[in-house]
């Protein structure tokens, strides 16, 4: 699989530096129709300098049928943490 990459990447490049458009063939996604049936969450961080309560990280989660956006701050990043502020936004 790494050899695999290391070739995506270097045609990629050479493309790129060729001033070629890159077209990738996408696998089509079924439509998402009920809210929150497929979300993508991603750890934004650490963010320097902290905020006035001592968050340095962002979790973030959006909706792929709806792409409502929800973003929780942390002040850490471990398994508890970020639990918790999943309950959250869930509940």
């Amino acid at each position: 699989m790494l050899l695999d990459i290391v070739v995506h990447v270097t045609f990629a490049k050479e493309q790129f530096t060729k001033g070629e458009l890159l077209m990738h063939h996408y696998r089509r996604c079924s439509s998402i129709s009920v809210p929150f049936q497929k979300v993508g969450i991603d750890l934004i961080g650490p963010i320097t300098p902290a905020s006035s309560s001592g968050c340095r990280f962002v979790l973030t989660l959006v909706d792929y049928a709806t792409m409502y956006p929800e973003a929780v701050a942390l002040r850490g990043i471990s398994t508890q943490e970020v639990a918790e502020a999943l309950c959250k936004i869930f509940s």
